[in-house]
């Protein structure tokens, strides 16, 4: 996966960095993929880029990815939506390896007339 950034727009009053960056991938890319290679590139923690939407054009390998940069971790509690402070961590959380649930045999008891 290759990743150019292409637009980097400071919000001062929002202590904020919209950033905008190119990925051409063979499939789309998931939004912890895209989080990941891309704050190692900018160099910053995980928990303060929040990836705003991953855009595509039909039958192509190139993506448009509009990511926001927090300065802190209160800004970005204040400024972002709940929803999407959700799908940015559901999907961290996804990648992780899930314990599977132990089922309890179920015992059936007969019942004497």
């Amino acid at each position: 996966m290759q990743l150019e950034i292409t637009n980097k727009e400071k919000q001062p009053l929002l202590h904020r960095t919209i950033i905008t960056c190119d990925v051409k991938n063979e499939k789309t890319p998931t939004r912890a993929e895209v989080k990941k290679l891309l704050s190692a590139k900018l160099g910053s923690d995980k928990e303060l880029l929040y990836l705003q939407k991953i855009e595509t054009s039909f039958g192509k390998n190139d993506f448009t990815v509009v990511a926001k940069l927090y300065d802190n971790k209160e800004f970005a509690d204040k400024i972002e939506a709940s929803y999407m402070k959700k799908r940015n961590e559901a999907k961290e959380e996804a990648d992780a390896p899930k314990e599977e649930p132990k089922k309890e045999e179920a015992k059936e008891e007969r019942v004497s007339e």
